[in-house]
């Protein structure tokens, strides 16, 4: 009987080597989720550095827009009227208008009460292109946390002061002496509140004098 030489070597069978199935491992997902986490933090922390950036250029604008106002109303010898309109939505801006009497009287019973006042040009006229304000928007009580010099008188909401087809829910003039007042009877201040659009903790109160007409506005 014939027995097989050696050959050298032997055969041998291993069991296959399973194939690794594709996807994340767990260590893997870990630092994709740490990745995410830190670039979300990045951006919600530049999101919020810009419409704090705003807020506060908003909130100049305001003063330095009034502060025209009221040059305006010196200079032309008449009165110049502010509107203030809250944000709505898709634009999410609050808008600002001046309007000055072309009467040189003030002719606050004719424009409120639904007219547009930019179709009444023997009665008014635009002084400026609307101020187009960002994260901004009016605060409703106005806050107490906001430190500033008592005795302040809220402007009241202004039914039926329109332009251009938007409501402005807030309305206040300057007379032709600079003196600053939302109804004829002289008020020592005139306030109005405005907070951050998306943080809400981010107040400011801004001040009119009703005897000068001067602007100051405190932030929290």
């Amino acid at each position: 009987m014939l027995e097989p030489k050696p050959t050298g070597f032997e055969m041998t069978h291993k069991p296959p080597i399973p194939a690794r199935v594709a996807g994340f491992t767990l260590v893997e997902l870990l630092v994709v989720i740490a990745i995410i986490s830190i670039l979300t933090g990045f951006v919600a922390q530049s999101m919020a550095t810009r419409d704090s950036r705003e807020f506060s250029g908003s909130l100049s604008r305001i003063g330095t827009a009034l502060g025209s106002a009221r040059q305006a109303a010196r200079s032309m010898n008449t009165y110049v009227y502010v509107g203030i309109r809250q944000p709505e939505a898709p634009e999410n801006v609050m808008y600002l208008v001046m309007y000055s009497s072309t009467q040189g009287t003030d002719v606050r019973d004719q424009i409120i009460g639904g007219a547009d006042i930019s179709k009444m040009p023997e009665v008014m006229i635009q002084l400026a292109r609307p101020e187009k304000l960002a994260s901004i928007r009016l605060s409703t009580p106005i806050s107490s946390a906001v430190k500033r010099p008592a005795g302040g008188s809220p402007i009241q909401e202004t039914p039926g002061f329109l332009s251009r087809g938007r409501t402005f829910s807030h309305m206040f003039y300057f007379t032709p002496e600079g003196e600053a007042r939302q109804t004829p009877a002289v008020q020592p201040i005139l306030e109005l509140g405005f907070e951050e659009f998306r943080n809400m903790d981010n107040q400011a109160v801004m001040q009119v004098s009703g005897i000068t007409g001067s602007t100051m506005i405190y932030q929290r």
